[in-house]
C-alpha cells in the first residue's frame, strides 16, 4: 500500500505507486490524445511530462471506464489563482483573529503572524481530511471548496500565509 502524503503537497507523487494521486477535477473545453491507463504506467511519468505534455491529457483507465485528467501542478497553480482565499482579520482585546469565513476556520494569537501561522495549520488539517474523503465532501455544501484547498495544497508551505492574505486582509488591522 503506497504511503500516504503529507498535505500541502511538497512534491510530485509517484505515478507508478498510486495512479488515483493525480485525480484532478479539472473541466477543460479542449484536451486532445487520450492515453490509457497502462500506456502511462509503461512510460516514464516525468519524461512524459517533459516530452509530450505541454497540454492536458485524458488518462483513461479500465476501457473507458474512468477518465482522469492529468495536467502539469504549475498549470493547475496558475489556472487556480483567480481563487482568492476571503481571509478576514480581526483585532479584539489585544488579540489577533484570522478567519476564513466560508470554511468556518479560524486562527488566533497575540499578533497577526501568530493568528495567520495557527489559520495556515488549521487550513491544512481540513485540506488534509477534504481530499481524504472528497465525495463526503462534494456531496455537502463545502463542495465548493475544491479550488480553494486544492491552490493551498499546490503552494509551497513556506507561501501559504502568504495566499492567505493576499487580498490585503492584513492591510484593514
Amino acid at each position: 500500500m503506497p504511503s500516504k502524503q503529507p498535505w500541502p503537497l511538497g512534491q510530485a507523487a509517484s505515478f507508478q505507486a498510486d495512479p488515483l494521486a493525480l485525480q484532478t477535477c479539472a473541466v477543460l473545453s479542449s484536451l486532445h490524445t487520450a492515453f490509457s491507463g497502462s500506456q502511462v504506467r509503461a512510460t516514464h511519468f516525468l519524461s512524459l511530462t517533459e516530452q509530450i505534455w505541454s497540454e492536458p491529457q485524458i488518462v483513461q483507465r479500465f476501457g473507458a471506464r474512468d477518465e482522469m485528467v492529468l495536467i502539469k501542478t504549475g498549470d493547475l497553480a496558475s489556472w487556480l489563482d483567480a481563487f482568492v482565499f476571503p481571509t478576514e482579520v480581526m483585532v479584539e482585546s489585544g488579540e489577533f483573529v484570522a478567519t476564513l469565513p466560508q470554511m468556518v476556520l479560524a486562527g488566533a494569537g497575540s499578533t497577526l503572524e501568530a493568528a495567520i501561522g495557527e489559520l495556515v495549520e488549521e487550513t491544512r488539517v481540513y485540506a488534509a481530511d477534504y481530499f481524504d474523503r472528497p465525495a463526503f465532501y462534494a456531496a455537502t455544501d463545502r463542495g465548493g471548496h475544491a479550488p480553494y484547498l486544492l491552490r493551498f495544497a499546490l503552494t509551497p508551505p513556506d507561501r501559504q500565509a502568504e495566499l492567505l492574505l493576499e487580498h490585503g486582509a492584513a492591510d484593514a488591522v
